[in-house]
């Protein structure tokens, strides 16, 4: 099983694909952006006051799960940079800049191939290119994430999370507690699960695989 998980970054058209080998979990998709902010993102951005994540509201980075919360507020700690996340609402994915701009030409990179190694998945994904200059860095996280977690009482009692006046079920800001000037970075996120099989092929050629080996349509959960 590999586990991706993608970054995109509107600006420079660029995406990051960190490939996991172990679990989706919310450590997982907060280890994906770290490895992302530690190797290229404070590079990028030097002067950046905060970080603005379009992302699903399902999946590992779920708006609606506290764990996920807790490793954004580790995570923030860790970057020392704010971080915004803006979920789309069910349904809502293929509104998502990442699903056309970067997750689709990916696919077709990878379309009719069988993933018999992770060096090939890799190899695919760096290949995948577009004529308006879209570039892919692939690396792997070969963390072993734990299954079961449940996030501590005393987080949830004392949550340091600032949610948003209009819409704080789908808006959140992990604080680090400096001044925040909001659409700095626009990162969104997103991730599928792939599998070396040939089912679930969309109309269009592309083959998104969901959690449970099942065609994972472009309106749904990822």
């Amino acid at each position: 099983m590999i586990i991706p998980h993608g970054l995109y970054d509107l600006a420079r058209n660029q995406g990051w694909i960190h490939l996991g080998l172990s679990r989706d979990t919310t450590a997982f998709a907060c280890d994906s952006l770290r490895l992302f902010w530690h190797s290229d993102g404070r590079r990028l951005y030097p002067n950046a006051s905060a970080i603005l994540l379009l992302c699903d509201g399902g999946g590992s980075n779920s708006c609606h799960k506290h764990l996920f919360k807790e490793d954004l507020q580790e995570l923030v700690n860790d970057l020392k940079v704010p971080i915004r996340m803006a979920h789309y609402p069910a349904y809502c994915s293929k509104f998502n800049p990442i699903e056309r701009r970067l997750f689709s030409h990916v696919t077709r990179a990878c379309q009719g191939v069988l993933f018999d190694s992770l060096q090939t998945v890799m190899g695919l994904i760096q290949k995948t290119k577009t004529q308006q200059g879209l570039s892919v860095t692939v690396r792997v996280l070969d963390t072993l994430y734990e299954g079961g977690r449940t996030v501590s009482e005393a987080f949830k009692k004392n949550m340091p999370i600032v949610f948003d006046t209009v819409l704080p079920k789908m808006e959140l800001l992990g604080n680090a507690s400096v001044n925040v000037k909001r659409g700095i970075i626009l990162l969104p996120f997103h991730h599928q699960f792939w599998r070396s099989d040939s089912g679930g092929r969309r109309r269009d050629g592309h083959r998104p695989i969901g959690r449970h080996g099942r065609y994972a349509g472009r309106g749904g959960h990822q």
